[in-house]
């Protein structure tokens, strides 16, 4: 007997067994054979039936709600095709269209339906439907049965069933090919399903994830519409999750599909291309990214030894791709058996097609060191020669390139460039209305390098018109263009960084080091000069650009525009601005999601603000909610400027209401709060402490002080109710004075050793501050009303003749406090003389 006909003979000895057994009402024995036999033949229209028919015998023999869930489905995906009837189609798709509701709102329903075998007849449905009446958009039983399949992968568990049957039934039937919103639906659940496949499960499905992937490839052909295109290339980027995936493309002809995309005349498809070699190349095992890099040198030696300038400017682009992707193999490739300087010396007679090609690797290439070293030995003169020509595009593509060389030194003493000539070359090829958008962008990228300068910084900023125009730029729907937009506000708008103590030792050390020259300071990045340009800046429209920046989905994007946010918000007097233009919400949002350093940058941004601006009015109900985590998570940074930012930040938050206060507790800010209130700097233990005294208005707070086994959790306040810092020991006696409000806190409080010198100190007349005075006044009082022996121990510590003495106070609040004091020490019959 055959393969296949053994394979037909087991398929039907399934089939009667489930028909034996649902006879006997063992459905859920009946459905393991049914489900064997979907896996030896997808197709088996017999098999799909059954499961249907199964399905309906579940639902008449069950009333719950799962039931009513299996009766949607099975009325679903019935075979309408056969027939004619207008009522069974329209069934269908409004099923279809509850079912879709209900996988929608409850996606853990779907696991009891995929248990059922629903992913199969949902895939087999949606083929028919389309066998039968081609790809058809929304509203129709497609559109809903996609969805629901897209409803399905939700859950992680059910990915592997999707990849299977889609693979070995038809994965070019199931994507489509024409309706793009279909078909990015369909790639997208595809997609989801690769990514939550464990890893392992994930090598159990090599055969089906590559199957899945190439049809994706070949949806990116020129013949298919460029948003069909560009869904296609997304999901294979996202579908790349094993090294065998990976290598399954490098030697397929899907390789060749995704390099020849690198000339795309959509230039959003070709700039995707590094970002799915990247994800080839991540996957690779050491020994497969040999194997890799020599079928990648043999691809572009094979484009650039052609006659044809097409090809050759193929190899080229292809080249600068994968020096994006990966430095190391696209250095050994660049830098191998003469490849640069054979490329060098015939580039002059190439059209210029070819010679834009060329410049773009060797932009590309500059972000290696040795490739860096070697263009500037040998590729210079080239660059500099297209840098004067009269064609924009060339001209751009140079000098762009000859910018990226200077800002790392690699050309000294090998040509002599003019910074501030390329800074005015690139201003004016940015604002021309003549100026093609590849020419546009090149001269921002340029401007980004080039405005790392003081010199460019000041000549960016002196132009209002110029910058108005380009931060215009950055609404446009052109990702790379909104980065050097963003760069180039962030590197104007930056501050020098403060310098370590090692760092200052050092710059020292060369100073004194006559051999070593030291690198000095630009005066224009001094403070006051950054300060001016972040004002010049801000009226231009920096603030409104960042906040339509800070939605973008590009993490490189969202975290420039968190350091721009940062760099304006170290001015104080902009931060009423950064509220009134939104910058304060959109900070929130940047909080929210992005890279750990972009959260960071962001959180402490919001901490400068919230420091100096009413938070009722900045941070208004669930906003200033929101605020507090990325608050506390910035206390465990090792910045220390960062730590203090943002306990002073949540010292105003906690001023607000108990629902803050409350959010401060749950997120642990208090624990973290009295680590940093044992800081050696100064500055922070007074922060911390400030935040903790505002903190004990909330309940939890209170209690856990006041009513705490012991008085180790007291005794930090009291030793910091005499630090030498003011600011430390007014917060530390504030939370003195409100927890003496309990009696047995006043009890714990006298257990320590130094608490009655250190709170009758409070009103000496050593002590010059009313707001001292006034916390050791509400201390005295509590602790005297507490027991007669605590009133004798502070009046023998002068307590008595010290708020006498504040009793004839000016200040009516002392006075007065004295006035109550002394009564409470009365009471205790403590002579008041």
């Amino acid at each position: 007997m055959t393969d296949e006909a053994s394979k037909r003979h087991r398929i039907d000895l399934l089939l009667k067994r489930a028909t034996v057994l649902s006879s006997q009402r063992k459905n859920d024995e009946a459905l393991k054979d049914i489900r064997e036999a979907l896996m030896l033949d997808q197709k088996d229209p017999r098999t799909v039936e059954a499961m249907r028919g199964l399905l309906q015998q579940s639902a008449k023999e069950a009333s719950s709600a799962a039931a009513s869930l299996e009766t949607l489905l099975a009325t679903a995906t019935r075979d309408n095709t056969s027939g004619n009837s207008a009522d069974m189609a329209r069934q269908s798709f409004e099923a279809a269209q509850r079912l879709m509701l209900a996988t929608t709102q409850t996606p853990e329903a779907t696991r009891h339906l995929a248990d059922a075998g629903a992913v199969n007849l949902l895939v087999h449905a949606l083929l028919r439907e389309r066998r039968a009446s081609g790809e058809v958009g929304a509203p129709s039983l497609q559109a809903a049965l996609l969805q629901i399949i897209a409803n399905f992968v939700r859950v992680p568990a059910n990915g592997s069933l999707l990849l299977s049957c889609v693979a070995r039934t038809d994965p070019n039937l199931f994507i489509g090919r024409t309706d793009a919103v279909a078909v990015s639906m369909a790639i997208d659940a595809l997609s989801r399903a690769m990514l939550s496949l464990p890893e392992s499960e994930s090598t159990d499905y090599h055969a089906d994830a590559i199957t899945i992937v190439k049809a994706m490839v070949s949806l990116t052909d020129a013949a298919h519409p460029a948003t069909i295109r560009m869904s296609a290339l997304t999901g294979v980027i996202k579908c790349i999750v094993t090294a065998d995936i990976a290598m399954a493309l490098v030697n397929s002809g899907a390789s060749v599909a995704i390099f020849n995309l690198i000339d795309d005349t959509d230039e959003k498809l070709a700039a995707l291309v590094p970002a799915a070699l990247a994800r080839v190349f991540e996957r690779l095992t050491s020994e497969d990214e040999k194997a890799v890099a020599k079928a990648c040198s043999a691809y572009v030696r094979n484009r650039t030894d052609s006659d044809s300038a097409k090809t050759k400017r193929q190899g080229f682009l292809a080249l600068a791709a994968i020096i994006q992707a990966s430095s190391s193999i696209g250095s050994g490739i660049l830098l191998s058996n003469g490849f640069l300087e054979n490329a060098i010396d015939c580039i002059e007679f190439e059209s210029r097609e070819v010679q834009l090609a060329m410049i773009e690797l060797l932009s590309s290439a500059c972000t290696d060191k040795p490739c860096r070293s070697a263009i500037a030995k040998l590729g210079t003169g080239f660059l500099n020669k297209m840098s004067q020509s009269t064609d924009m595009a060339l001209k751009s593509a140079a000098s762009v390139t000859l910018t990226k060389l200077m800002a790392s030194n690699s050309m000294e003493g090998l040509v002599n460039s003019d910074p501030q000539r390329m800074v005015v070359t690139f201003m004016n090829a940015a604002v021309d209305q003549k100026t093609d958008a590849t020419s546009r962008l090149r001269a921002v990228e340029g401007l980004a390098y080039l405005s790392m300068q003081g010199h460019a910084k000041e000549r960016i900023v002196a132009h209002q018109d110029f910058l108005k125009h380009l931060i215009s730029l950055a609404k446009l729907d052109d990702r790379s263009l909104q980065f050097g937009v963003a760069n180039i506000i962030c590197n104007v708008t930056l501050y020098r960084k403060p310098q370590t103590q090692e760092e200052q030792q050092v710059r020292k050390l060369r100073e004194m080091a006559k051999d070593i020259p030291a690198e000095k300071d630009d005066p224009l990045d001094n403070d006051d000069m950054v300060e001016k340009r972040c004002k010049l800046v801000v009226q231009a429209g920096a603030i409104g650009v960042a906040v339509l920046l800070a939605k973008s989905d590009s993490p490189r994007v969202r975290d420039t525009v968190a350091q721009i946010l940062l760099n304006i918000a170290t001015n104080r007097q902009l931060h009423g601005t950064i509220v009134q233009q939104g910058g304060a919400r959109a900070l929130v949002d940047l909080t929210q999601k992005g890279t750990p350093e972009g959260i960071a940058t962001a959180a402490q941004a919001l901490a400068k603000v919230a420091i100096t601006v009413n938070p009722n009015i900045a941070f208004k109900g669930q906003r200033a909610v929101e605020l507090v985590r990325p608050l506390v998570d910035l206390c465990d940074s090792e910045n220390q400027l960062r730590q203090f930012e943002a306990l002073m930040a949540l010292t105003n938050l906690a001023s607000m209401n108990d629902d803050i206060r409350s959010r401060i507790v749950q997120v642990n800010g208090v624990k973290k709060m009295e680590f940093l209130q044992l800081s050696d700097n100064e500055l922070i233990q007074r922060a911390a402490t400030e935040a903790l005294c505002n903190m004990m208005f909330d309940p939890v707070v209170f209690t856990s002080y006041a009513q705490a086994s012991s008085s180790s959790k007291l005794r930090i306040f009291i030793a910091l109710s005499d630090a030498e810092d003011f600011g430390t020991r007014r917060a530390a006696a504030g939370a003195l004075a409100i927890l003496s409000s309990s009696e047995n806190a006043c009890r714990l409080v006298m257990q320590e050793s130094r608490a009655v010198e250190v709170i009758v100190g409070m009103v000496a007349e050593s002590e010059q501050s009313p707001e001292m005075q006034h916390r050791g006044v509400e201390c005295l009082r509590n602790i005297a009303n507490v027991s007669d022996e605590f009133a004798k121990t502070l009046a023998s510590a002068g307590a008595v003749k010290h708020l006498g003495r504040l009793a004839e106070a000016k200040d009516p609040a002392i006075s007065g406090g004295a006035a109550t004091a002394l009564a409470a020490f009365r009471q205790q019959n403590i002579s008041i003389a």
